[in-house]
């Protein structure tokens, strides 16, 4: 499995990178019991989850999962391959 690369926003206007890891992987499966391949729903729950998990295990925060979600103002892939979907569909063209 590849790495997910994500960027962070904090509320304070700062910015965090986050790499989630196979560790974090199987954590995520064992929290949630679902397989990673739930990610491609676009959960937001399920990608903040993840790298939450990563900046924990990494000691970039010693916050709890929502005290941490609370200063996040936004969070997207890098790579742009992981990109939570827009919660509307455009409206059909032609």
């Amino acid at each position: 499995m590849l790495n997910i690369d994500l960027a962070v926003t904090y509320k304070d206007g700062t910015q965090g990178d986050i790499v989630c890891k196979t560790v974090d992987y199987i954590a995520f499966e064992a929290k949630f019991d679902k397989p990673v391949s739930v990610l491609e729903q676009g959960r937001l729950t399920y990608l903040l989850w993840l790298a939450w998990h990563s900046a924990h295990r990494n000691q970039a925060t010693d916050l709890d999962f929502d005290a941490w979600v609370d200063t996040v103002d936004g969070i997207e892939s890098k790579d742009g391959a992981n990109d939570v979907p827009p919660l509307e569909s455009p409206a059909p063209t032609g």
